[in-house]
């Protein structure tokens, strides 16, 4: 019965540090929301229509050709010197549940483009699309989402 009940609080416990440890994109940016040194900008789909098929760039993305299938865009920008945001942002891109799309390293930076396929959730075929940029020197990064019915052939927009 002790042994029982040891190992049932013990698995209690695993299970809690691994989900303390999942992070999602959602809880960083709230958590750096007011935060100085850090910018985080939420943008709405509905925001990102309204700017028509004009010319949509944002932190050098063009998105003109993606604003019809855009839900939500988030963008978190630090310049905290800290390396705790590197961190954090280095556990949710490494989580199983993205697929690599690119990455991309040299002796100051590292780049991901990572896909989270979000089919079921809310009845739409969506996808998360994350990219991130690690400056090595943990002076300045950038962490960006973009939620939507992406088709992954359209994503070289991005950086046109």
């Amino acid at each position: 019965m002790k042994k029982t009940l040891f190992l049932s609080i013990v698995t209690i416990l695993v299970a809690f540090a691994a989900g303390a440890q999942n992070k999602t994109i959602d809880e960083l940016a709230a958590k750096y929301t007011d935060r100085d040194g850090v910018t985080v900008i939420t943008i709405d789909g509905d925001m990102i229509k309204m700017l028509g098929d004009g010319a949509v760039n944002l932190e050098g993305m063009d998105l003109s050709g993606l604003a019809k299938d855009i839900r939500t865009m988030t963008v978190i920008i630090s310049e905290l010197n800290d390396g705790e945001f590197t961190r954090e942002v280095k556990v949710i891109t490494d989580a199983d549940d993205y697929k690599p799309l690119v990455s991309s390293s040299n002796d100051n930076e590292t780049v991901k483009v990572l896909v989270k396929d979000l089919k079921g959730k809310g009845g739409k075929n969506d996808k998360e699309v994350v990219v991130s940029v690690i400056n090595k020197n943990d002076d300045s990064n950038v962490l960006v989402r973009v939620i939507g019915d992406i088709d992954i052939k359209n994503l070289e927009k991005l950086t046109d």
